[in-house]
């Protein structure tokens, strides 16, 4: 599936993609050799066998899904009725549960062409009857039409409880593609690191924390300070996660989470 991407992203990595990169002249490369970041949102490769799929009737709204997706391509959108007047006929939405949420609709929406098919959302999922179970990727490609509209709604803008795993899951993931991507929207980042206990507990862990501890997982972390941006920044070269000096006792993350 080809979705609408950037000009650089059209005319450099879909060639390479397609093992046409020998055709590339030199000139179609920065004479620096920055490349732009976060051009993987466009590869949509489809490489899982099988993909989750959603039951509606079954969804408890807990979100525990989107937080254990390694990358996001599962994610919960909250909506109103008037907005959702154009949505897909196959976008189905359920009243969102939370005096927060009154009035809005809810649905939980699969990426089935950038899953890896890890079933790591059907195996979290809390449910009496699990609301995910794993199809073939050939019987759920028509929910990719449902994830590109979905990419349109709104973000909520109400209060939410960032320590809650619920409300987490309705702000985008930054870490959607690349940890390379957030300076480039104005975030200063520090703190990177793959294995936040390692060196011994840090500060106060959540109970979800303390389990995975417990399991001995390390856990990944990265602080995004929010900067001011005069205006939109164009593509430049951006420190890498190698050159960003971690706390904590822990190791410089050189890869996505």
């Amino acid at each position: 599936m080809k979705v609408e991407a950037t000009e650089y992203f059209n005319t450099v990595v879909s060639p390479i993609l397609a093992q046409e990169g020998d055709k590339l002249p030199v000139s179609a490369f920065s004479v620096d050799g920055s490349v732009p970041t976060g051009t993987t949102k466009y590869e949509k490769r489809g490489i899982a066998v099988k993909v989750p799929e959603w039951d509606i009737t079954k969804c408890i709204q807990c979100g525990n899904c989107s937080l254990v997706c390694p990358h996001a391509a599962i994610r919960p959108y909250l909506a109103t009725e008037e907005t959702l007047k154009n949505a897909p006929a196959s976008f189905e939405t359920k009243p969102a549960l939370g005096p927060k949420f009154k009035g809005l609709q809810y649905r939980m929406q699969v990426s089935v062409l950038d899953c890896t098919g890890c079933e790591n959302c059907v195996t979290v999922c809390p449910a009496k009857e699990k609301a995910l179970t794993m199809k073939p990727l050939h019987t759920q490609q028509s929910q990719e039409a449902n994830w590109e509209y979905a990419q349109t709604l709104p973000e909520y803008k109400g209060e939410l409880n960032l320590k809650t795993v619920k409300d987490s899951q309705f702000k985008k993931p930054l870490f959607e593609f690349s940890v390379e991507e957030l300076p480039r929207f104005g975030f200063e980042l520090s703190e990177v690191t793959r294995d936040l206990h390692g060196n011994g507990v840090c500060g106060i862990m959540t109970d979800y924390e303390e389990k995975f501890h417990d399991l001995g997982t390390p856990i990944n972390r990265c602080v995004g300070t929010k900067l001011h941006l005069e205006q939109e920044p164009k593509f430049r070269p951006i420190a890498g996660p190698r050159d960003l000096a971690p706390q904590d006792g822990g190791k410089v993350l050189a890869e996505d989470r």
